[in-house]
Formats: C-alpha cells, structure tokens, sequence
C-alpha cells in the first residue's frame, strides 16, 4: 500500500480538472519496452500431432498398414479450411505414422492391412502443442 502511495505522490499531479501524469523519458521508454517484451513473448502453442502405432496379435510393429484419420460426415473437417474430410498415410517399418492437423478435434482412426486381411479402429483427441498416441492392435 506504502509503494501505491509513494507512486500517485511522485507521478501524478492534480490541478482543478485534470490529472496529470509526470514521469520522467527514460522511465516511459523503459515500461513500453517492458510491454512490448511481455506481450510479445506470449507463444501460441504448436499445431496438435497424433503418432498411430499398429501392431498385430502379438505386439509386433505391423508396417505398410494404411491408416486413416477421419471425421464424421456431418459438417466437421480434419482441416476446416481446405474442407478435407480424412488424411490417409502408410506406416513406416516400426509401424507407426504421424499426422499434424490445423486445429484441435475429436477424429475417428482407421488401420486396414491387405494381406492378411486386417483391421482396426478408434478414436483420437487432438489438443494444441500435444502430440496424441494411439496404439491400435490389427486382428
């Protein structure tokens, strides 16, 4: 309370309308560029990732396995701006693959491997700057 004080009797001065603020150049320079630091320093978090891992019945990486990521056909995109309504991709030799999206969702996965002839499926929740791993078990 003592510092409040000290700070309205040392930078302000009444008159009979007005208040006004004295504060000597360097000190006004010195808060802006303060602010400027804060203001800027306030990071937006990075786009949400999901890494897809599939394995088969023996907890073996499974790769070469199409996996996609799909959303509900009622008016929801994996990407809302170029309107895409799934992201397809292989799984690499340690089964997995990684997706970025724009924004954060609620996404259907689907892994479908040919031959043999397996699948499996589940859900992913995507949340800004986390990268979501699913594990899904090919049967």
């Amino acid at each position: 309370m003592k510092l409040i004080f000290q700070f309205f009797t040392k930078y302000l001065t009444f008159t009979n309308k007005y208040i006004i603020f004295v504060m000597p150049m360097k000190r006004i320079t010195i808060i802006f560029v303060l602010f400027i630091l804060i203001a800027s320093s306030c990071k937006k978090p990075g786009p949400p990732k999901a890494t897809i891992k599939t394995l088969d019945t023996l907890y073996k990486p499974v790769s070469n396995v199409m996996v996609r990521v799909y959303a509900q056909p009622n008016g929801s995109y994996v990407d809302p701006v170029n309107k895409i309504l799934e992201l397809k991709d292989k799984t690499d030799a340690n089964g997995t693959v990684t997706f970025e999206f724009r924004n954060e969702a609620i996404l259907n996965v689907e892994a479908k491997q040919i031959n043999p002839n397996r699948q499996a499926s589940g859900m992913i929740f995507l949340e800004a700057g986390k990268t979501v791993e699913k594990t899904l078990i090919l049967r």
